[in-house]
C-alpha cells in the first residue's frame, strides 16, 4: 500500500528498527526491499546481520557518538538525519578523516501542535528536537564551510500516535516552503 501511495514519486520506505529489532522481522523486511531507519550503531549492526542494505539506511536519532558515525560511514549508509550544526561538524570531521563526502538531512522542528501524549510530541514549539524552523536557512548556510557534507535533505518528525492529519499537512506546507527557499539559495534539496 505504501509503495502504491508513493508510486508517482522517487521514494524510499524505511522501517524504524527501534520499533522492533528482531532479526527475523528485519530479514523479512530486507527481503521485501525495505530501507531502514536506525538510531544507533547497534541497530545498524542488526540491519547488516539481517541482510539489510546500508545504502537504504538512514541514521537518525540524537546523540550519535563518533565511533557510531565512523561505523555508519564505513558501511556507506545512505543519509544522516542531523539534529544540530554541532552534530554536522562532528560528522564532517569523521568523514574528512575517512576521505568521504556524505549526504545529510537536517531535522527541522516545524513548531506544529499535535494532540497526543505529552511524551510523544517532538515537533511542537519548545521541544528539544531538531533545529528551530526560523534558524534552518542560517544553519544550512553555515554548512557550506563543511566540505565533507552535502546538505541535501530536510527531516521533519512531529511526534507519534497522531490520529489527526492536520498537523502533518501543516508540517508539510512548512517543509515545502523551506525547501523552495533553500533551493533559491542554491541548495539542492533532494530528500524530504
Amino acid at each position: 500500500r505504501l509503495r502504491s501511495a508513493f508510486s508517482d514519486f522517487d521514494h524510499l520506505i524505511c522501517f524504524s528498527v527501534k520499533s522492533n529489532d528482531h532479526l527475523t522481522i528485519l530479514k523479512i523486511l530486507s527481503d521485501a526491499g525495505s530501507g531502514f531507519d536506525i538510531v544507533s550503531a547497534g541497530e545498524l549492526f542488526k540491519v547488516l546481520k539481517a541482510g539489510g542494505d546500508p545504502k537504504k539506511t538512514v541514521f537518525a536519532g540524537v546523540g550519535k557518538r563518533e565511533d557510531e558515525i565512523r561505523f555508519a560511514l564505513e558501511n556507506k549508509v545512505f543519509l544522516f538525519n542531523v539534529e544540530s550544526f554541532e552534530e554536522a561538524e562532528l560528522i564532517n570531521k569523521v568523514a574528512g578523516e575517512m576521505g568521504i563526502v556524505q549526504e545529510i538531512a537536517f531535522r527541522v522542528n516545524p513548531a506544529v501542535d499535535v494532540e497526543t501524549h505529552k511524551y510523544d510530541i517532538t515537533g511542537s514549539e519548545g521541544t528539544k528536537f531538531g533545529i528551530p524552523e526560523e534558524r534552518a536557512v542560517e544553519i544550512f548556510e553555515k554548512t557550506r564551510n563543511l566540505k565533507n557534507l552535502i546538505p541535501s535533505g530536510l527531516h521533519f518528525h512531529i511526534g507519534s500516535q497522531i490520529l489527526n492529519v492536520n498537523p502533518y499537512i501543516s508540517a508539510l506546507k512548512k517543509a515545502v516552503n523551506l525547501c523552495l527557499e533553500l533551493r533559491k539559495k542554491n541548495f539542492e534539496i533532494k530528500y524530504l
